[in-house]
């Protein structure tokens, strides 16, 4: 089971950064009239977003059933992370969709001074407001369900070895996700919602009465999303630092 989490958590971790990098990459291609990076997201981050919700989804649920006391509770998870997946892929599908709109108005023509501005606007909340909006709302608010689910059934304990990869994979998820809430010129939002997520996962832990290593170390996806969370907190000062504000990644250099 240890093995499955820390391959599971690397590709979670590592597959849509892969992804996002290679076709970053190569934006100014264009398939059809949908920028890689655009299509990229829509055809393969789409699809693998949808795997990886169901694999925690079996992973918490079969954790639910397990434990007899938390049977009454089961309808009410299940409905929970099914309610929250769609309106995760609903957010994920509005922005994207938008984005390839609003990209290839501006970016891969100069086609915006002929939009009329309230049309733009509009454009501009769909893409850059309400889709981020659903799609972190959804991600921060089943982190949070993963968590309460975990701290009542605890794995057996990991090695150390395999403490430190989760750890690392959740720090390296930690910087992605600043960056991608960066990018949808949410840091605000971000920080509030890495703050009450991390504040939720300290006061488990607290309630527990055990020390922290072993209460980590039986609980993987735990310290996996408190490394990343804490890794947010830890580096969003940083970046803001470095570059005297909240400037979007893909506007360095320009």
């Amino acid at each position: 089971m240890t093995r499955k989490y820390i391959w599971w958590l690397a590709a979670f971790t590592l597959f849509p950064i892969a992804v996002f990098a290679v076709a970053e990459l190569n934006k100014s291609y264009l398939i059809w009239r949908i920028r890689i990076v655009d299509f990229c997201d829509l055809t393969l981050l789409g699809p693998f977003y949808a795997i990886a919700l169901f694999v925690f989804y079996q992973i918490i649920t079969e954790s639910i059933d397990k434990k007899p006391d938390l049977r009454n509770t089961s309808i009410l998870v299940k409905f929970a992370l099914f309610f929250l997946a769609c309106l995760f892929f609903e957010g994920h599908g509005m922005h994207m969709a938008t984005n390839a709109v609003s990209t290839y108005i501006a970016e891969v023509h100069n086609y915006k001074p002929l939009i009329p501005p309230d049309a733009w606007e509009l454009l501009f909340f769909l893409d850059e407001f309400l889709g981020h909006l659903l799609v972190f709302t959804a991600l921060y608010t089943m982190l949070i369900i993963y968590a309460l689910v975990q701290q009542k059934v605890p794995m057996h304990k990991i090695s150390a070895l395999s403490f430190v990869i989760i750890s690392i994979l959740g720090v390296i998820w930690g910087g992605a996700q600043m960056v991608a809430m960066i990018e949808a010129s949410l840091p605000k939002l971000m920080l509030l919602y890495t703050s009450v997520s991390l504040l939720v996962n300290i006061v488990l832990f607290l309630r527990s009465k055990e020390q922290l290593f072993p209460y980590l170390a039986q609980r993987p996806l735990i310290l996996f999303i408190a490394s990343g969370l804490s890794a947010i907190l830890l580096l969003t000062p940083v970046y803001y630092t470095i570059l005297g504000g909240f400037l979007q990644p893909s506007q360095i250099g320009r």
